[in-house]
């Protein structure tokens, strides 16, 4: 008996949804990441004044630090746009 083995194509990355948003990105980018074996932290950073602060994320991948920002009113924000900037620039 021969037993037939088929491997499927490589595909590109799938492209986030976007009735869910920018959240979508930033599982997406972590998901790929996290199956690449790839270390991913986010270094936030806050400017402007207490009561109104705008929020500044850094990607930091496989230790090094990204020459990339993503910004936003909220953390998670941040992270999102700067989830985006990683996955338009293909640094994974």
């Amino acid at each position: 008996m021969i037993t037939q083995f088929f491997m499927r194509p490589e595909r590109e990355q799938p492209a986030p949804n976007p009735k869910l948003g920018d959240m979508a990105v930033l599982r997406l980018v972590n998901d790929l990441a996290t199956k690449q074996g790839i270390m991913i932290d986010y270094i936030r950073e806050q400017r402007g004044q207490d009561d109104k602060p705008l929020w500044v994320v850094k990607p930091k991948i496989m230790g090094e630090v990204q020459p990339l920002e993503g910004s936003g009113l909220t953390v998670q924000a941040a992270k999102n746009t700067c989830a985006l900037a990683i996955l338009k620039t293909k640094r994974l």
